[in-house]
């Protein structure tokens, strides 16, 4: 199969033809959701730049496959503790 390639202004008219009334919204959305995947920002960070509540936020990024947990290891440990406790795991 032969690969295409594309201009990014090509791309970027593309983009705001097909998608002109949300354009902004969805591309201020990739940017945030990409900078708190990559660990640049926090979560409620990402909210607070989209005008979200952190809960409406977390919905965003799960629709994304993003997780916005932001314990280290060592503290995730320490909350699931208590479960290991009830259950005789952990």
């Amino acid at each position: 199969m032969k690969s295409m390639k594309f201009e990014r202004d090509q791309v970027v008219d593309f983009f705001e033809e097909t998608f002109r009334d949300q354009a902004s919204t969805i591309m201020a959305e990739a940017a945030v959701i990409e900078l708190v995947r990559s660990g640049a920002i926090s979560a409620g960070k990402g909210g607070d730049l989209l005008g979200l509540t952190r809960w409406a936020f977390d919905d965003l990024l799960a629709k994304h496959n993003v997780l916005s947990l932001e314990l280290s290891a060592e503290e995730l440990a320490d909350q699931l503790r208590p479960l290991g406790d009830q259950t005789g795991a952990v």
